[in-house]
């Protein structure tokens, strides 16, 4: 497997889709092409993928394993149980979506999150997806 993710595909938007998940792509596109991003291309692979299951609609059924081996490029043999790979690269992509959006308003209002104990993407309003954050801006 190739380590570095490939940044510059753009994820295709296919008008049959849902609106939700056209915004979603849009708004990772966008995402990996700053340089925070393209400078973390384990991070960016990571985020690609999360995304690209939950459009698909198999968000809800991802596990640690197969973040660890589909999203990450772990080995089959990976055993989740001893191994916190998966979880503390998904909490850096946390940690770098809530840094990305504290310096760039999402561009079509709504922003991608991780809720803490899941793997699906999710896009919504920035004052749900970092409430600590924006209430900090509103203070």
């Amino acid at each position: 497997m190739n380590s570095s993710p490939d940044t510059n595909r753009a994820m295709p938007l296919d008008p049959a889709r849902p609106v939700h998940d056209l915004v979603m792509r849009d708004e990772c596109n966008q995402i990996l092409r700053h340089p925070s991003f393209r400078n973390a291309p384990v991070l960016s692979r990571l985020l690609l993928f999360l995304v690209d299951e939950t459009v698909a609609g198999r968000g809800n059924a991802l596990k640690s394993y197969s973040v660890a081996v589909d999203g990450l490029g772990r080995r089959e043999d990976f055993d989740s149980n001893a191994d916190s790979y998966p979880r503390v690269q998904v909490c850096r992509l946390r940690r770098a979506l809530e840094c990305y959006y504290a310096q760039h308003a999402p561009g079509n209002g709504l922003c991608l999150y991780l809720r803490l104990g899941s793997y699906r993407m999710r896009l919504g309003n920035p004052a749900i997806a970092y409430p600590n954050f924006y209430r900090l801006l509103s203070a």
